[in-house]
């Protein structure tokens, strides 16, 4: 970074904090000596045109700014002052607030892409290497720009979410490469959508997180499950009804397996910890915070999600070559056996037959499968007895 540019920043942050603060100009006044002039105006009055003069002179700063900005050759420092600078004058001057947040979300995307393609030469690098592959974390942009975005203008966030969206069907080399890292997950424009919605919470924006992250709640994935239980800590209420939702789509839906059963349980018994399994018994753990108790959920919703749980786990098998489950034969006899305990504790009457199916799947369970003990099918459901015993 250059002086200059350094000095520039520094000023933003002093102007930015200036117009943010509505009680740093009363004070200020108050704090100057009294004109010696005749005073021919209320002192109120003279307070109020002091600080819409001070306010104008800011604005035409950090209009100055955000116009300078431009020029600036770091695409991340550009589109982050643009930004900023738009959310300081929505107040004032919504049109050009907007024109900011446009030239923000055009420097982020091209940020966004040169990483990118950075991680992309990384990655490739990496396996050529045969040695295990590790990602560096970088900004994320456009998801910067989109918060400040959000919270102004939904229409205008939309429309950005839109972009993204499109911009990863063509990118389809990065999407799958996205899906291999985290198969588990949305689709990258609906994962985007939810990541929004849980910033917007932190916010304190639930009803605007609630907008953008709607049409991204109708499957079960690690974020939809996890977004649900980030929003439960602010309003169990409004969490509680969109997964009862979530329960309703899933019962009906043709395609729902034992992943989807065990994606379920997350939001019910192990928050923020998320385990599928794929066809070859082979487990997926996503955990987005550590050991988490259950939510308080009501016994209605429990009974609600064990209803549902039961119904899809004791649907017929099709035949080994017309299983096209996301867990297959193996995997459901792995969610069956994970989720048993929480029957036996909470539905003891259909535990039973759920025994009966896992019995019928053991035939094609590998033996180690059926006789070793497999972390991922106890974790977060048992005490960790390595826990108690280091």
């Amino acid at each position: 970074m250059s002086r200059r540019t350094g000095t520039v920043l520094a000023a933003t942050s002093i102007f930015l904090s200036f117009v943010l603060t509505p009680l740093f100009v009363p004070r200020v006044a108050a704090q100057e000596k009294p004109v010696k002039a005749k005073a021919t105006k209320p002192k109120s009055e003279e307070a109020e045109e002091a600080a819409a003069q001070r306010r104008t002179v800011a604005i035409s700063l950090v209009l100055s700014l955000a116009d300078e900005a431009k020029s600036f050759k770091d695409q991340t420092r550009r589109a982050r002052v643009q930004a900023r600078a738009a959310d300081v004058l929505w107040e004032t001057d919504q049109d050009r607030a907007r024109e900011l947040f446009h030239r923000a979300w055009d420097a982020a995307e091209i940020a966004d892409n040169e990483t990118a393609k950075q991680r992309a030469e990384e990655l490739k690098k990496m396996e050529g290497g045969g040695g295990p592959v590790v990602l560096r974390g970088g900004p994320d942009l456009r998801s910067e720009v989109l918060r400040l975005v959000a919270k102004r203008d939904r229409q205008l966030g939309e429309e950005f979410l839109k972009d993204f969206d499109e911009a990863n069907r063509k990118a389809t080399d990065d999407a799958d490469a996205q899906r291999r890292l985290n198969p588990t997950g949305a689709d990258p424009g609906a994962a985007k959508r939810l990541q929004l919605a849980r910033r917007l919470i932190d916010d304190g924006q639930i009803e605007r997180a609630m907008q953008f992250a709607a049409p991204a709640l109708t499957g079960v994935n690690q974020d939809s499950i996890f977004f649900l239980s980030v929003l439960r800590e602010k309003s169990a209420q409004l969490a509680d009804t969109a997964f009862a939702t979530l329960l309703a789509r899933s019962s009906s839906d043709p395609m729902s397996d034992a992943n989807t059963v065990s994606g379920l349980s997350s939001y019910v018994f192990t928050p923020f910890l998320y385990v599928t399994f794929d066809p070859q018994g082979g487990a997926n753990q996503s955990r987005m915070r550590g050991n988490t108790p259950p939510p308080p959920v009501t016994p209605e919703l429990r009974n609600n999600f064990l209803r549902v749980a039961y119904q899809i786990l004791m649907q017929p098998m099709p035949a080994p070559d017309q299983d096209h489950s996301t867990s297959g034969r193996i995997g459901k006899f792995l969610v069956i056996k994970r989720v048993l305990p929480l029957f036996d504790q909470y539905a003891a009457d259909m535990a039973p037959a759920l025994r009966t199916q896992m019995t019928a799947l053991t035939s094609y369970v590998p033996p180690p499968l059926q006789d070793e003990s497999n972390a991922a099918v106890s974790q977060g459901i048992l005490p960790d007895e390595s826990a108690a015993e280091p």
